[in-house]
């Protein structure tokens, strides 16, 4: 029977319907059709609605936030801010009027950086009257009213300039050390092997970063070893300069160790490089900086492995007057003066 002729003999639509649907197969993918078109009608419903909502919340939300805050809030926002200030003001106002004041410690939650910063005041040896006197108790005075970089001074009262600035070259064990410094260091090193000794280059430029990298792992070991952070602060402090203290940082000291025995302790002074070292760094412009007998002006323990540059000219007067670099400082700035004088 022909399509055309087929359609022709169905008189209702049931007639239509039973045609096509007539065994149970057909029905039920019509209802499952049915049903899957139900479905889907009704997700894209609640699509629209949750979409509606989001707007909705929106918009009263925008109107919340634009609506102009209550007397009450700006009074409790006054009253938070003024108690905020009145206790930095009372701690900053002394009796005599002045404004510096001691660090107060640091709490137990304060970061390391924050800790290190405080250090400058706290948990460090106290200066010697040489160095408190109202000429150089100043932080950087003294090193800006003097331009030989040679001299420059770097201890726990004198921090680097923050506008210091180094260039550096590489040495063969990829340690940095001021360009300035570099050929006095090589003919130095040179000459000590000549004598028959191994000097090692222990350590030598050191960035801000790096050196606060160096002190914070040294006070995180003492941290877990149960000390408070504060104390952990001072046993941190004594075994490594805080950072913006350290000669290292201005690229013009060196830790130089013997080869046959690289420990960092006082022994260092009975090995034939630092034996060697301590009788001839003068001449290459080289001093040893911490000597063992000046400890109480330095503010640092004795390191027989520490070498500054100061140059030939500064090295062989310090050499020759046994002065360490704090006390040939204060004699250069104060010529007319003696260290006794400056003392009282």
């Amino acid at each position: 029977m022909s399509a055309r002729k087929r359609r022709n003999i169905f008189q209702t639509r049931d007639d239509r319907f039973n045609y096509r649907f007539g065994n149970p197969a057909s029905r039920k993918r019509y209802r499952v059709r049915s049903k899957r078109r139900l479905i889907i009608a009704i997700c894209v419903l609640l699509v629209f609605l949750l979409a509606a909502g989001a707007l909705v919340y929106q918009f009263f939300l925008k109107d919340k936030k634009d609506a102009p805050a209550s007397p009450s809030a700006d009074t409790t926002t006054e009253q938070q801010t003024a108690n905020q200030q009145e206790p930095q003001e009372s701690a900053a106002e002394e009796p005599d009027g002045s404004t510096d004041t001691e660090a107060s410690p640091a709490p137990s939650h304060a970061p390391f950086a924050v800790l290190a910063k405080q250090g400058t005041k706290d948990g460090l040896p106290a200066p010697k009257a040489l160095l408190s006197t109202p000429h150089d108790k100043v932080t950087k005075l003294v090193n800006k009213r003097r331009s030989d970089w040679r001299l420059l001074l770097v201890n726990p009262w004198h921090l680097i300039p923050d506008d210091f600035t180094v260039e550096t070259l590489t040495l063969l064990n990829g340690m940095e050390i001021d360009v300035r410094a570099a050929d006095d260091l090589d003919a130095m090193i040179d000459a000590c092997f000549n004598a028959g000794c191994y000097p090692d280059i222990a350590s030598a430029y050191r960035s801000h970063d790096y050196q606060q990298m160096l002190f914070e792992e040294e006070q995180y070991n003492w941290i877990n070893e149960g000390y408070s952070e504060k104390e952990a602060y001072e046993k941190a402090a004594e075994a490594i300069a805080i950072p913006g203290t350290s000669e290292h940082e201005c690229g013009l000291a060196v830790d130089i160790v013997d080869a046959e025995y690289q420990h960092t302790n006082e022994n260092q002074e009975d090995t034939p490089t630092q034996k060697w070292l301590l009788e001839h760094s003068w001449e290459y412009g080289f001093v040893l900086r911490y000597p063992e007998d000046k400890s109480d002006i330095t503010g640092i323990k004795y390191e027989p492995w520490h070498y500054r540059y100061v140059g030939k000219k500064y090295a062989k007067q310090m050499h020759e007057k046994n002065q360490c670099l704090e006390e040939f400082v204060w004699m250069t700035d104060h010529p007319d003066d003696t260290v006794a004088g400056a003392s009282e």
